[in-house]
């Protein structure tokens, strides 16, 4: 169910899947018309390919059908790519009505180099190229979960404050470690952080949508830690039985597949005991490490989120379907920087900066939550 990624020069991966689609990225040394095939078990065949020879694309296919095991293979001319396996996801609810997006650590940059696939110099325009996306298909609402800045420095906040504020929608800003520290021996003068969020760092909101209402919590984990006020927050947040969405720039709960040991917050089992105890249904996500992870737990799971500027990079999509929330990863739209950032990594020997570990699961990419199952504690 995993992509296949034979190099740095040569992958076929699966991006994600729909209830009646599924997107792929492929990539050959040699410039090729690419041919995919796509059957189930029943016989169900699509093909599509490529108009122009190139050396990488993207093709989506559509039309499969929900809750089916397929086969897809990759051609780069008349040779092989290679085959990969998938299943369809099968929407128990009518939908989809209403959509909203999470964005992880964007890291604005105004003076730093690409490094180790990390894209520092596209960053402003990937954002801004997003939030325009965005607008343009009316999504209804936007998440961002820290690290807006790459140093908290004043030029990076007058940029991100620019590009954030052409949004038209509703936006909700969370601040991470990035954004609220000193990472690269920065001269700040005044106070780039008030000027980033100028409402509560940590915040509970209800936002009321045509679907109906949800309440959205945000925390202030940049320190690494939850203060006992914003523990208060969180156990209120979670005293009602009302659905709700958490933002988070460090995990709450500590999760077994990330590499990192600053992935999560310090004291995450005062954090973990109040989520077991919740009355409704609720999800985390969460930036900081950006591999694209799910882990679920109790009444709920928690969701890792790839940024815009390091591979896979891209944003969360979140398409509110009755009564179950349909998560779809969404690349940014030049594969040409995502196959960039993915070389740049591959040639770096830290095992999390490994190109498998960062693509994360399918799981992560490509899931729904059903708040009866998650009120169930059946995820």
């Amino acid at each position: 169910m995993e992509p296949f990624i034979a190099g740095p020069d040569s992958y076929f991966v699966l991006e994600n899947v729909g209830v009646h689609s599924a997107l792929f990225a492929f990539a050959a040394p040699r410039a090729s018309v690419f041919h995919i095939r796509v059957a189930s078990r029943t016989g169900h065949e699509i093909r599509i390919s490529t108009t122009e020879y190139n050396f990488l694309g993207r093709i989506q296919v559509d039309g499969l059908e929900q809750g089916s095991e397929y086969t897809a293979q990759c051609l780069a001319g008349s040779s092989s790519l290679s085959s990969l396996a998938f299943k369809t996801l099968e929407l128990p609810s009518p939908g989809p009505c209403y959509r909203f997006a999470v964005i992880a650590d964007p890291h604005i940059s105004v003076d730093r180099e690409n490094r180790r696939g990390r894209l520092f110099t596209e960053s402003r325009g990937l954002l801004r190229e997003t939030l325009e996306r965005l607008a343009d298909e009316r999504y209804g609402a936007v998440f961002v979960l820290g690290d807006i800045t790459d140093s908290g420095s004043v030029e990076e906040v007058e940029q991100s404050i620019k590009i954030l504020s052409s949004y038209p929608g509703r936006m909700f800003l969370i601040p991470g470690d990035h954004d609220c520290g000193d990472k690269r021996g920065n001269v700040q003068t005044g106070d780039p952080v008030s000027r980033l969020f100028p409402d509560e760092l940590s915040f509970l909101r209800t936002w009321n949508g045509p679907w109906g209402t949800f309440n959205v919590l945000g925390l202030d984990t940049a320190s690494g830690d939850l203060s006992d006020d914003q523990l208060e927050i969180l156990k209120d947040g979670l005293s009602k039985r009302d659905f709700l969405i958490i933002l988070s720039h460090h995990n709450l709960i500590r999760n077994p597949d990330l590499l990192d040991e600053d992935s999560c917050i310090r004291n995450h089992r005062e954090a973990t005991g109040i989520l077991a105890n919740a009355k409704g249904a609720w999800i985390i996500y969460c930036g900081h490490k950006n591999v694209p992870r799910k882990l679920s737990f109790a009444k709920g799971c928690q969701l890792n989120v790839s940024q815009l500027s390091h591979y896979p990079a891209g944003f969360l999509s979140v398409e509110v379907c009755g009564g179950s929330l349909l998560h779809q990863f969404v690349p940014i739209r030049s594969e040409a920087l995502r196959s960039y950032s993915l070389r740049m990594l591959s040639r770096d020997w830290s095992p999390s900066f490994e190109p498998m570990y960062r693509y994360g699961s399918l799981e992560a990419r490509s899931f729904i939550l059903s708040f009866e199952d998650a009120a169930g504690g059946v995820l």
